[in-house]
């Protein structure tokens, strides 16, 4: 499905408003996504160069664990030195490149006083949806949900 026709029927300015919805929604899904954590399996020869990489740091990282008896990292003990074969993230973590896009484009197009337009409206919208949140949390459940 091709949407250029209605790309090109927007103004500049409904473009900029459609980027804030975008940024806007990428970062709300960021936040709600947060919790969800998924495994990326990466290629034999990234995954070996970036253990040889950080082999010093997971070294010292193991022996601070050593030293120290009661310090867990990642809920286990000890790092295994294969620690880039798979490597656990957050699921938000993938609208990140979304919202680096929509910001530089407007910040380029636009100007900067546009884009921090755009910082403080989702700043405020997170804390509208923060606050809704909250409240929705404190809310005593019904009767009816009670009985199940």
């Amino acid at each position: 499905m091709n949407l250029s026709w209605f790309i090109k029927k927007l103004s500049q300015q409904d473009k900029i408003y459609l980027l804030f919805g975008i940024f806007i929604g990428a970062l709300l899904s960021a936040n709600f996504l947060g919790a969800k954590i998924t495994a990326f399996t990466l290629p034999a020869i990234l995954a070996l160069v970036l253990n040889i990489l950080f082999w010093p740091l997971i070294f010292l990282i193991n022996l601070l664990a050593a030293i120290l008896p009661s310090y867990t990292v990642f809920s286990q003990p000890f790092l295994l030195y294969n620690f880039f074969d798979v490597i656990h993230v957050s699921v938000g973590i993938l609208t990140v490149p979304i919202m680096f896009l929509v910001n530089d484009i407007i910040s380029e197009v636009v100007g900067k006083p546009v884009a921090y337009k755009l910082i403080n409206l989702a700043l405020i919208v997170m804390l509208i949806v923060f606050a809704i949140t909250a409240f929705s949390v404190l809310l005593s459940r019904s009767k009816m949900a009670k009985k199940r």
